[in-house]
């Protein structure tokens, strides 16, 4: 008995969001690294993820985006440390019908397939828990996947919501406000509330990812000098071939202290240890927001 109630009393692990998915999440197929998720694989979001989690200060997370950079994966593991971890409820909202159809009810289908503890959780659902294109409920938490309509977005109430693709969405839904402030109105009930928006721009010049927050850039120390510096296009240097300007010969980067050459070949040690920086570090317990570009 008494092993017992020291094994009920037992204060839950303190996980991170990149904790979690690292002890937990299985990718069996659509990668070439099939087996548990390691954060090492994707750094530049473990900062990301963890401002999501349960213990941290932070109520907002932007993420503005090129494509290809795992935005998906960071709601992914958010989606799987409210189920097994945090139990909180969530709401994830998608510019439209076809990509909630085409990218998220599959991929998250998938999650709970190849993930073991994702499984045996679904597996002990009783019939009276929903299973549909709009809502999952699975152990203690429900997951509402929504699309850009004031009619969806006005009846839940939960404390964290997720938009992807936010750019692609209306300035104004139905008349009723932008994405963000009607995401917002669903979980300002909730004092420990979260809201976390990814996007890429569907325009050169814009992007509904507002520049706030806390601005940060990962920055990478050239090999040369250790200066920290973003890789910015106006750096970046190429050799077209003499033939075929569309062609390139060769590609590089010049450091914008010493101007001396980065190449290539460098590129991937660089930035497997670059770190985030804050423009306005003052605001990083409230809006982290993060900006990445392709390179």
């Amino acid at each position: 008995a008494a092993k017992h109630f020291r094994r009920s009393v037992k204060p839950k692990e303190l996980l991170t969001v990149s904790q979690c998915a690292e002890k937990y999440r299985v990718i069996d197929s659509g990668t070439n690294m099939p087996g548990h998720w390691r954060n090492e694989h994707a750094p530049h979001i473990v900062e990301i993820m963890d401002a999501l989690s349960i213990h941290s200060p932070v109520k907002k997370v932007t993420f503005k985006k090129s494509s290809g950079v795992s935005g998906t994966e960071v709601i992914l593991n958010w989606i799987l440390y409210c189920i097994v971890h945090a139990e909180k409820d969530l709401m994830l909202v998608v510019p439209d019908q076809k990509l909630l159809d085409k990218t998220h009810n599959p991929r998250i289908k998938k999650m709970i397939r190849e993930t073991p503890v994702l499984t045996e959780i679904y597996n002990k659902r009783t019939h009276q828990d929903k299973d549909s294109e709009d809502i999952l409920e699975i152990g203690n938490v429900k997951i509402v996947k929504s699309i850009a309509k004031a009619n969806q977005l006005r009846g839940e109430h939960l404390p964290y919501t997720a938009t992807d693709e936010k750019s692609a969405m209306p300035l104004n839904i139905d008349g009723e406000g932008d994405a963000g402030m009607l995401t917002h109105n669903r979980r300002k009930s909730f004092t420990r509330n979260k809201g976390l928006d990814v996007s890429s721009p569907v325009q050169e010049g814009f992007c509904q990812i507002s520049d706030a927050g806390s601005q940060e850039e990962r920055y990478i120390k050239c090999p040369h000098c250790n200066h920290p510096h973003t890789l910015k296009f106006k750096n970046f240097k190429w050799t077209p071939s003499p033939t075929d300007d569309k062609q390139v010969l060769d590609a590089w980067f010049v450091c914008p202290k010493c101007e001396k050459r980065i190449e290539e070949s460098q590129k991937n040690e660089l930035l497997d240890k670059a770190v985030w920086i804050a423009k306005y570090p003052s605001r990083l317990k409230i809006h982290r927001s993060f900006t990445i570009n392709s390179f």
